[in-house]
């Protein structure tokens, strides 16, 4: 694979140019060197898609025909519910369950410089076109209108229910989501350019599909290896930023005797996970508890290592550890039972994962939160948030109206 260098170009602005230009690029997003590379890939030479109970998945066979290519794709939520053999009662949805594309060329961004890696001279040629073209600009006069939110009284039952299940001893927490509906004047790839810069986070994707398109502003790394290194980071503990009381709120998410129990047993989840792939006595909680300041809300988290075994490849643990502790609740399965039984549809790739296999073999995915689906002028956004016995159901509601809000304050009912 040869690499050359170009002049640097603002990463938001060859994204639409290329999408102008009609090339359909895949798009990974960081604000910084904390998340994974910012790349534009397009043209895959190889794809792979499966939608669950069709067929024989074969995403690990696709993985082994491609190594040594760039890998950008996602898994569903709901791939990880089968993989725990939980059958759901909902309809499929009309995306796939895993979607993997293979290149062989793509845009790299350095801090001063591009490269393009690619073996075809006329590929060069093609982006230094693009690059040489005229801006035509971006209008963002109106963005996103949410048509629909999440009904209180609806919300107290289930949250009624979830609380009878935590007292009944089935779990002890649960990740309970929604989706709430809207709609945008705004092009997907144009969208996508105003939602990263108004929330600047790590692990922020475009994934364009047949029939819509992906939009990921997840601030939550799922699992990164490198060489047999594998690392997770799950978020648990929410607090809405504000200007008159923000570090007042940073405090109270970081003394909440209720946050920090609820990060401390998803960690625990998570760290049970990392034992079932990892080598004996390398799973490590390298730190309990951290904060992370985004542009709406305050969040927690917690860092979590070890070392993979011989057998096990990044692909086999991406499947071995979906769908995400962070996201489902403890323990796990019987969690994504309940999950199943009171959400109203499959989450779909919201709350799944989606991220990049780099031609090294290192692997980076996230936890599909703050992610839109759009098809047309349509969109979906999922919000949930755990739930366990020391939860306030208002608060609990209120905390999803926080995560919508770094992509609107707009709701049209």
């Amino acid at each position: 694979m040869h690499s050359t260098s170009l002049p640097f170009a603002d990463v938001s602005t060859v994204f639409i140019k290329m999408s102008n230009a009609r090339l359909n690029p895949t798009m990974m997003w960081s604000h910084s060197k904390a998340g994974w590379k910012r790349l534009i890939a397009f043209d895959p030479t190889d794809q792979y898609t499966y939608f669950c109970g069709e067929g024989q998945n074969r995403i690990t066979e696709f993985y082994q025909e491609n190594i040594g290519k760039l890998l950008i794709g996602y898994i569903s939520y709901d791939l990880g519910v089968e993989l725990l053999g939980v059958k759901s009662r909902h309809p499929k949805n009309n995306f796939p369950d895993i979607s993997f594309s293979a290149f062989d060329h793509w845009i790299e961004f350095a801090d001063d410089h591009l490269i393009v890696h690619t073996d075809h001279h006329e590929i060069v040629d093609k982006i230094k076109k693009i690059l040489n073209s005229v801006d035509s600009g971006l209008q963002y006069n109106q963005q996103i209108s949410f048509t629909s939110k999440p009904d209180r009284n609806v919300y107290k039952e289930k949250f009624e229910r979830i609380i009878d299940y935590i007292l009944s001893g089935d779990i002890y927490q649960v990740n309970y989501t929604h989706q709430i509906k809207g709609e945008t004047i705004l092009p997907p790839h144009e969208l996508f350019i105003y939602l990263v810069k108004k929330n600047p986070v790590e692990f922020a994707a475009f994934i364009p599909m047949d029939n819509g398109s992906i939009l990921s502003l997840s601030p939550e790394r799922f699992i990164k290896t490198h060489q047999k290194k594998i690392i997770t980071k799950p978020i648990k503990g929410t607090r809405p930023r504000s200007d008159q009381f923000d570090e007042m709120m940073k405090k109270e998410l970081l003394e909440s005797s209720k946050e920090e129990a609820e990060l401390y047993m998803i960690t625990d989840l998570l760290r049970n996970d990392l034992g079932k792939i990892c080598e004996i006595g390398t799973v490590n909680v390298v730190n309990k508890k951290e904060v992370q300041k985004l542009s709406s809300v305050w969040h927690t988290y917690s860092t979590i290592e070890g070392t993979l075994r011989d057998d096990i490849s990044p692909m086999d643990a991406l499947l071995s550890m979906s769908p995400g502790g962070s996201i489902t609740g403890c323990p796990k399965k019987r969690a994504v039972e309940i999950i199943d039984e009171l959400e109203t549809q499959r989450r779909g790739v919201y709350t799944g994962s989606i991220g990049v296999i780099y031609p090294n073999g290192d692997l980076d995915m996230n936890i599909a939160i703050r992610t839109i689906v759009q098809q047309g002028k349509n969109i979906s956004l999922g919000v949930g948030g755990g739930i366990t016995l020391d939860s306030k159901q208002e608060d609990e509601y209120n905390e999803t109206m926080a995560k919508a809000s770094s992509f609107s304050n707009t709701f049209d009912n």
